[in-house]
């Protein structure tokens, strides 16, 4: 009993189930578990289910978990199919839109001459919004695992969108950053205006071309993969020109600062501006770097030496940290509560 029930707490943590279906899997088990490690305690609270009788140890919490999941399954499938994924797909999309819209106000404050507060209001509501939608794609993507459990398409598009997001919400804290330290403590001097007139027009590339990169990437992951060799080689081109942009960006907001002197020293009143060019050179670094890695996934599924396939979410060290962590408080809690601890709790409770 104790092997089999360390087992099914391990494969159900490890695997990429949403967390609700794993905190109602394990919240079913461990109590019948602890039932079963001490038969003394069973009681007959429910000796039917459905008029049917139950005689075996345990089967009623079985057949009542089982039921569940059907009852719960059918109610999203009927009259018709109510997926996640498809909404995912769809969340995914105005997540996309959301972040490039937010980088295009962001850009429109912080270059400015002078402070527009309605700009920064609309910075703040459009970055509030974006976060809604990320913690919904999160949900739908956890709860669309047993709709991608037996069609491969469906499975290379849950992976997919799972990177996405992941771009998503550092694109999302990059953002945040910029807001934080940047926007709202910039004074809009002349050497500021000097600085980020310069290197608007560069911004502005930079930007632009991360969010064509991100768009596509979006419109890859909806689709389960780059459909053809050209939209590859199109995808490709596209990165090359935001490490263009990026370039760019630097060169000139060094030479921006050998004009005004300080390009040897640290520069108190350069800071934010330093933290807005680092940002969206960091934008267009996590969108060139999800856009390689579907180059290399639809190559490796074509059988090409150079492709490589994307990292499964199982094999995520983030993913084997937190089953690492919660197995460890479960099974630490299951022995603390069938030991007992004096008279707060008592043996087996």
């Amino acid at each position: 009993g104790a092997i089999f029930g360390i087992g099914y707490v391990v494969v159900t943590l490890t695997l990429n189930f949403s967390t609700l279906a794993q905190v109602f899997a394990l919240s079913n088990f461990v109590w019948h578990w602890m039932v079963f490690m001490s038969p003394e305690l069973k009681k007959h609270d429910t000796d039917s289910i459905f008029g049917v009788t139950i005689t075996l140890f345990g089967f009623q919490g079985i057949m009542t978990s089982l039921g569940g999941c059907i009852l719960a399954l059918a109610s999203i499938s009927l009259p018709y199919p109510i997926l996640a994924l498809s909404k995912a797909c769809d969340v995914a999309e105005d997540i996309t839109t959301c972040v490039g819209e937010s980088w295009d106000t962001a850009i429109k404050f912080y270059c400015s001459d002078v402070k527009i507060d309605h700009q920064q209001t609309k910075l703040r509501q459009e970055m509030g919004e974006t976060q809604g939608y990320i913690a919904y794609l999160q949900g739908y993507v956890d709860s669309s695992w047993w709709e991608a459990l037996l069609i491969p398409k469906w499975k290379r598009i849950r992976l997919m969108l799972h990177h996405l997001n992941k771009v998503h919400k550092e694109a999302f804290d990059r953002l945040m950053h910029v807001i934080v330290r940047s926007c709202s403590r910039e004074e809009f001097d002349a050497e500021h205006q000097k600085v980020m007139g310069r290197c608007h027009p560069f911004v502005t590339k930079v930007v632009t071309g991360a969010k064509d990169v991100l768009n596509k990437c979006t419109e890859a992951a909806n689709n389960g993969g780059l459909k053809s060799q050209d939209e590859e080689g199109l995808l490709e081109k596209q990165t090359q020109e935001v490490k263009d942009a990026m370039a760019n960006l630097t060169q000139e907001f060094q030479k921006v600062k050998k004009e005004l002197d300080i390009l040897d020293t640290v520069s108190a009143s350069l800071i934010d501006e330093h933290v807005f060019a680092f940002e969206v050179c960091v934008f267009g670094r996590i969108t060139n770097e999800l856009a390689e890695s579907f180059i290399k996934d639809a190559r490796a599924r074509r059988g090409e030496e150079s492709g490589e396939k994307l990292e499964k979410v199982l094999t995520d060290p983030e993913h084997l940290n937190y089953a690492l962590r919660n197995t460890i408080s479960i099974l630490l809690g299951f022995a603390i509560g069938s030991v007992g601890y004096h008279n707060m709790i008592l043996e087996n409770k």
